[in-house]
């Protein structure tokens, strides 16, 4: 058949030029803009997987970028310890120098001087040491999220340092620790009766420690301050000490128990109140009980004859190595007296009972500034120690404050203030999270505020020695979250790789195919046009039909 009006082989060959053409149009696209999808029509179910990969490439690569900024910040407080590690070992060198007694008052004093700056150089490394101007790192928490009452986080708190300072005392002047295996609770009750602190126990057992509120609050600042808190918590740990080291037999003479453990702290207030000015008949009949407050001012007076009796007998120590030749759980009293003095206990305390009236007028200054602390000006001719740094101060707050003894209650459910946490975004999705903290670093918190090798040099080597422990502490933890952050960096560059990979394959174009595709959709679209061309003739075939 043969028609004029309807040119059927022009219109189909018109079709398939123009679905060669957009085909052509669609292959220009992909190899001009390098992309498989260029619009929803090209793929649509592609396009929804791509944009999700999309998503995930650019959240994870932000994630990076947070991590990144975590590890700086790390990595400036790290710095910063490191400085202060520095500093501490100076400290510590400044304090194993003045615990010798060659050194004259002016010394010590000028060793203070520098002992000072070094702890304010301290926190002000701490305090500089942020990210950005704004983000401090090494100042600790900005806000205390702890949870019991204010009256027993406070106690908590100033109770850390007291009990650091007192075991360093007690070890330093005295020889003596917990064996590490002892383990007590330590109970905060009303109070209210004069008792800031007591401890319970028996031989190789310390029960508990038992803090009355109302009376360790009372005073003004438990470090530092015009109250006792700190000299009764030294006197206590003198026991809990003696509970875990001594056999029974030594625990059971309480001039002993009672006057070493006011030894430590200093007690020339307490005797000047008992005894006057001058001392008349007051050791005259003692018994060696510990049962009124002039019982212990006489163990307190005993034991100061024992310090510079052991001193005259050539042990530069004085009376710590009598202690610590009863930290055994066996020596009995006598045994020590008659190894180290060649007389009986008995044969002491008739000594004592004979001469302390005497000694306290003519060998003890119960008027001046030093209140008679083992190691200070008065026991030992070092630095003077008055009723505020009698036993030294320390701020930090610890874990477990106690190397010789695990409290077991110690937090008693909550989270101590002493740590800054930090939140990074480290992944794409919502959930993806990490955090890290970081420990306050000042002087403060790191138990180096009160060091004073001035008037407690040699109990200072202790305070400065579990200061350092903290530096290394906050150092390897500083280490640990670095190492987890280059960690979490290199698993999201690994995950961009493979995501963009991933969708590489649905998004990019596949060149070698479009070009063939291409090459193909011209050579066709050159036979469409042809093919239309000669459609197009055909009517003119009419025209020889007419004899034309």
């Amino acid at each position: 058949m043969l028609f004029v009006n309807t040119n059927v082989s022009a219109l189909r060959g018109m079709a398939n030029l123009s679905d060669v053409t957009a085909r052509m149009n669609k292959s220009f696209e992909q190899l001009s803009s390098g992309s498989r999808i260029n619009s929803a029509r090209d793929d649509a179910a592609g396009l929804q997987v791509s944009d999700r990969l999309e998503t995930q490439i650019i959240g994870t690569r932000q994630a990076s970028r947070n991590i990144q900024d975590g590890i700086s910040a790390v990595q400036i407080a790290d710095g910063a310890m490191s400085e202060i590690t520095d500093i501490a070992f100076r400290m510590r060198q400044l304090a194993v120098q003045m615990s010798s007694n060659t050194y004259t008052r002016a010394d010590r004093e000028g060793a203070q001087m520098e002992v000072d700056e070094l702890i304010a150089s301290v926190t002000s490394i701490a305090e500089a040491a942020n990210l950005g101007g704004d983000t401090p790192l090494l100042q600790g928490p900005d806000v205390d999220e702890a949870t019991p009452p204010a009256t027993d986080r406070d106690i908590l708190l100033k109770l850390s340092g007291a009990l650091e300072q007192s075991e360093a005392n007690i070890k330093a002047y005295f020889g003596i620790q917990g064996d590490g295996t002892d383990e007590f609770n330590i109970d905060i009750v009303a109070g209210g009766g004069g008792a800031v602190a007591s401890v319970w126990g028996s031989a190789g057992d310390v029960n508990r420690m038992e803090i009355g509120r109302a009376d360790f609050l009372a005073g003004v600042g438990l470090i530092g301050g015009t109250a006792a808190n700190d000299r009764v918590i030294a006197h206590e740990m003198v026991h809990a000490v003696m509970f875990n080291q001594y056999s029974a037999s030594v625990i059971s003479r309480n001039w002993f128990m009672e006057g070493t453990a006011e030894l430590i702290h200093g007690a020339d207030e307490r005797l000047l109140a008992d005894a006057g000015a001058t001392a008349t008949n007051f050791m005259t009949g003692w018994t060696g009980g510990a049962a009124t407050s002039a019982d212990y001012s006489r163990g307190y007076v005993a034991m100061r004859m024992l310090h510079d009796r052991m001193k005259e007998e050539g042990y530069s120590d004085g009376i710590r190595t009598f202690t610590e030749s009863l930290a055994d759980g066996q020596t009995t009293l006598d045994q020590s007296f008659q190894r180290f003095l060649g007389i009986s206990e008995t044969d002491f305390t008739d000594w004592v009972t004979n001469t302390g009236d005497s000694y306290i007028n003519t060998k003890m200054d119960l008027t001046n500034d030093d209140v008679g602390a083992i190691g200070g000006f008065d026991a030992d001719g070092m630095g003077i120690r008055n009723q505020i740094d009698s036993v030294g101060d320390s701020n930090s707050y610890s874990e477990q404050p106690l190397e010789g003894f695990k409290i077991a209650n110690w937090h008693g459910g909550f989270e101590p203030p002493h740590k800054k946490t930090f939140q990074l975004h480290t992944g794409a999705q919502a959930g993806e999270r990490t955090e890290f903290s970081i420990r306050g670093g000042t002087a403060e918190r790191l138990g180096l505020s009160g060091v004073n090798v001035d008037a407690n040099a040699r109990g200072s080597i202790e305070v400065i020695d579990k200061a350092i422990k903290n530096i290394h502490e906050i150092r390897k933890e500083l280490g640990a979250t670095l190492n987890g952050l280059e960690s979490h960096l290199r698993n999201n560059t690994n995950t961009v790789v493979n995501v963009s990979d991933s969708k590489s394959r649905i998004t990019d174009t596949d060149f070698a195919k479009a070009t063939a595709t291409l090459t193909r959709n011209q050579i066709i679209q050159q036979a469409s046009s042809s093919i239309l061309a000669q459609a197009n003739q055909r009517p003119n075939i009419a025209l020889t039909l007419l004899g034309r």
